[in-house]
């Protein structure tokens, strides 16, 4: 019996470090549920400096490329939705569409002035969206009305 259980430890050590195969959360879904989410696209990380690890998602509906997020500390929901369409600033340019973490640790004001709400930190991630040629979309925690945001150059 000893060996199952330890064998079951190493089972679940093992596991730990695999991709997640959960559901989207509930909450996702029903706040968007014309979107088509990806749970491939599934990133934790903590977005709004609460030290909780948040998920976010890709998704997709009617042309158009959804970013979601649920926070960790209270499972408070929020979604963003941009266009594929080149000629417009709120929008990647084509598809496929790729969402990855970036650093906060940086000060976007020689680029593009300073943006309001934006602090620089180590201490959590804001996200990057991108999809063909153009510049990416930068996600950040916006904390004076405490709802993520987004700039691009």
């Amino acid at each position: 019996m000893a060996s199952l259980t330890a064998l079951t430890a190493v089972l679940l050590v093992l596991a730990a470090g695999q991709p997640s195969h959960r559901p989207i959360p509930a909450a996702l879904s029903k706040q968007a549920p014309t979107v088509k989410w990806d749970s491939g696209s599934r990133i934790f990380a903590d977005i709004n400096d609460d030290q909780k690890p948040d998920e976010v998602f890709l998704g997709r509906a009617k042309g158009r490329i959804y970013v979601g997020i649920v926070l960790g500390g209270t499972g408070a929901v929020h979604t963003l939705d941009f266009a594929i369409d080149g000629g417009q600033q709120a929008a990647i340019c084509a598809e496929p569409a790729l969402l990855t973490t970036e650093s906060m640790n940086y000060d976007p004001m020689p680029i593009v002035g300073r943006i309001p709400g934006l602090r620089s930190s180590d201490r959590y991630f804001g996200l990057r969206l991108s999809g063909g040629g153009c510049d990416a979309i930068h996600i950040y925690w916006d904390f004076e009305p405490n709802e993520p945001r987004w700039w691009r150059p």
